[in-house]
């Protein structure tokens, strides 16, 4: 009997191994269709970032762009986790939707820390809980901080979405990019960005679509006129459900109208269940439809941008399968 228990057991590593490999080559296939780059800030801040070209792109043609923002435990400078531990988000250029809607998709990461920012590291959305005091250990509760939801007033753009928001002209001056055809996404942490993102800047993008996110429900005026599908987990654990309704319901007080599909069995990951949220029937349609009417100028910064050499060595995605993170929230 125990012999037969070592065998399975022996049988079911090698499968794990070879499973490993398989999705190692297939992460750097993943990677490959890629540029790697970093953006270098005119604050200092360098954001690494990952971008895809359409297969036959022609300078002649207008693309739209969509924008993804990655969750907290993806943050760092190696311009890889982001996709690797996050593998839903290649549903942007996979075949099928790159057939029917050509696009650019651009994965920025979030550095771990900044210069000049919060020891407590960085996120894109620093919406802390506490203020430090002058001296380690001397915290107190921020005032506009809760569960739930915060205020811009309270909390000032982060210099990481700072950096994205730079980036975006940076890259229309380098590409064909439609400026009436800018879209936001994120998940977790990124749909806190998401939020930040649609309400900082009200115009710029063309739709947006907050997973498992907060924002900032007195914004749901400047909102209103963005087309939003907003989506969360019901049972989510980490990022309270009540975050989405609430910016649902204020959006819809000011006579917006977006979309809100909340899934009732659904927890913090229904990004990767079952084919969820970016494989929602019409999704894909109904995101790349939008159209603003007017451009909405970005101011411009000195920026510079700096290729990086492709990296040859990949973590198995099998490996980083625990690595789905966010900044876990009590369910209030």
């Amino acid at each position: 009997m125990k012999f037969r228990s070592f065998c399975r057991l022996q049988k079911n590593v090698l499968l794990g191994i070879c499973f490993l490999l398989s999705a190692s080559t297939h992460a750097q296939d993943f990677l490959d269709t890629l540029q790697a780059r970093t953006f270098q800030d005119a604050s200092g801040v360098n954001l690494p970032y990952r971008l895809y070209v359409p297969e036959n792109y022609d300078p002649n043609q207008k693309y739209p762009l969509v924008l993804y923002l990655h969750g907290s435990g993806e943050r760092g400078d190696d311009n890889r986790l982001p996709l690797e531990a996050e593998p839903f988000a290649q549903t942007f250029f996979s075949p099928d939707v790159q057939a029917a809607h050509p696009s650019f998709f651009l994965v920025p990461q979030c550095p771990w820390e900044v210069v000049g920012g919060d020891p407590r590291g960085e996120f894109w959305v620093n919406n802390f809980e506490t203020i430090l005091g002058e001296s380690p250990g001397e915290e107190t509760l921020h005032p506009g901080w809760t569960w739930n939801s915060y205020s811009i007033a309270d909390y000032p753009v982060s210099a990481s979405l700072q950096a994205v928001t730079n980036l975006l002209p940076a890259l229309q001056s380098e590409f064909s990019l439609d400026a009436n055809r800018l879209y936001v996404t994120g998940w977790s942490m990124g749909g806190d960005a998401t939020w930040d993102l649609l309400m900082r800047n009200p115009g710029l993008f063309a739709a947006g679509a907050p997973v498992a996110g907060v924002g900032d429900p007195t914004q749901g005026a400047s909102l209103a006129s963005t087309p939003l599908w907003v989506f969360h987990g019901a049972e989510d654990t980490s990022m309270d459900v009540s975050g989405s309704r609430i910016m649902v319901s204020a959006i819809q007080a000011a006579e917006g109208n977006p979309r809100y599909t909340e899934y009732a069995d659904g927890g913090h990951y229904i990004v990767a269940e079952e084919g969820r949220v970016y494989q929602e029937p019409g999704f894909m349609d109904w995101l790349f439809a939008q159209s603003n009417t007017v451009a909405v100028p970005v101011e411009r910064t000195r920026t510079s941008q700096v290729p990086e050499p492709a990296t040859l060595g990949l973590l198995a995605m099998g490996l980083l399968g625990g690595r789905f993170c966010f900044r876990r929230r009590p369910v209030a």
